[in-house]
């Protein structure tokens, strides 16, 4: 998460391309596009060529004080189908959990990924809610449960 949200900021400084964030970040080009594909679902990030660019969301992103830089990057990330509906789902029976099992059917039922890639990106689905409990607070992430907090 540290990355994604890190990203925007270097690209507002020139780092416009996967060679310029690949080196700062210290990784293989190819991951530079992992980061850029999440700011750019995001919003926050668009590609244009072989060029990163902020967008107009990215620009007033950079400019944000921490918390309030955090909760719009929470609401972005609720933007986003998989996340809106886990959301959804938790508004709706406020009690209720959602485990990792429901988690795996919502990211198959909105996308065409399968065996390992599935369970990964439900992995990574998992991290980013982890990051809204202690980022933000809403929600409690316990052994890939998550609910609403109380």
């Amino acid at each position: 998460m540290k990355k994604i949200l890190e990203f925007p900021f270097r690209v507002s400084e020139g780092m416009n391309n996967s060679a310029d964030i690949a080196k700062y970040f210290e990784f293989d080009p190819r991951q530079s596009s992992y980061y850029r594909e999440a700011t750019e679902a995001l919003g926050l990030v668009e590609l244009q060529g072989n060029k990163y660019h902020l967008t107009d969301i990215g620009r007033t992103f950079i400019k944000l004080s921490v918390q309030e830089r955090n909760e719009l990057f929470a609401r972005l990330m609720f933007e986003l189908p998989v996340m809106h509906e886990v959301l959804m789902e938790l508004l709706i029976k406020p009690t209720k959990q959602i485990g990792k099992t429901e988690i795996v059917k919502i990211v198959e039922s909105n996308s065409r990924l399968t065996g390992s890639t599935l369970s990964r990106r439900t992995q990574t689905l998992l991290a980013w809610f982890r990051w809204i409990q202690n980022s933000v607070g809403v929600l409690n992430v316990n052994n890939g449960d998550i609910s609403i907090k109380a």
